[in-house]
């Protein structure tokens, strides 16, 4: 009986590479569809109020109020009670819209007095799919 010559591991190595090809697809996909996801319900319910300037603004992931932590922090000469109104109407006229849709991720907005005085601070934090 003669001796078979042993296959290279060609084959074996090029499907381990598919495998892996995929497995990555797979988990970048899912990756950006959360973050897409994350963006559209969380946007609308965190605007900037008019006028106000952005002192600061970080996140934690992709993108401003994507997947990950996102803090906003604005500044607006605007009374704070003027300002805490303007963010309770416009926000819940938001949700409003929403209807039956849900919400993805969590919204969270504050306004205090301005540190230097004069104004309002105003801080716009998100978490979504942490």
């Amino acid at each position: 009986m003669p001796e078979r010559t042993p296959r290279g591991c060609r084959r074996t190595l090029l499907s381990m590479l598919a495998v892996c090809l995929a497995m990555l697809l797979c988990i970048g996909g899912t990756t950006l569809g959360l973050d897409g996801l994350c963006v559209a319900s969380v946007t609308p319910r965190m605007p900037v109020y008019p006028g106000a300037t952005i002192t600061s603004k970080w996140h934690t992931f992709l993108r401003q109020f994507g997947m990950g932590e996102s803090v906003m922090i604005l500044h607006t000469p605007d009374d704070p009670e003027k300002v805490r109104s303007w963010y309770a109407v416009t926000i819940s006229e938001v949700l409003r819209q929403n209807g039956n849709k849900g919400t993805f991720g969590s919204a969270k907005w504050a306004v205090d007095p301005a540190p230097e005085g004069d104004g309002s601070e105003i801080t716009l934090y998100s978490a979504c799919a942490v």
